[in-house]
């Protein structure tokens, strides 16, 4: 009752930190995974066309929805990481 708190009651205090934080996480990973797919779906779209600007703007699109999709998961983990070292260093 009194005293330092146990492993599970430290457990259950960290499930409870960060609630928005961690919805944001989700989100930013699902926008990254249709971001991706909507590049994918731009240059698939372009393979028919017989034009070289349709198809050189179809490329940059992929490879830029590509770079935001990784940014965005990268700072999703990048809060990941903060929460992980915040709980270690609570310990």
């Amino acid at each position: 009752m009194f005293g330092s708190p146990s492993e599970e009651e430290k457990q259950d205090r960290s499930d409870n930190r960060y609630k928005a934080l961690k919805i944001i996480m989700v989100l930013q990973k699902i926008a990254a995974v249709v971001i991706a797919l909507f590049g994918v779906i731009a240059l698939l779209a372009s393979i028919d066309s017989s034009e070289s600007t349709a198809a050189a703007i179809a490329w940059a699109t992929f490879f830029a929805s590509l770079v935001v999709a990784l940014g965005l998961w990268a700072s999703s983990e990048l809060f990941q990481l903060l929460m992980d070292i915040e709980f270690n260093t609570r310990k």
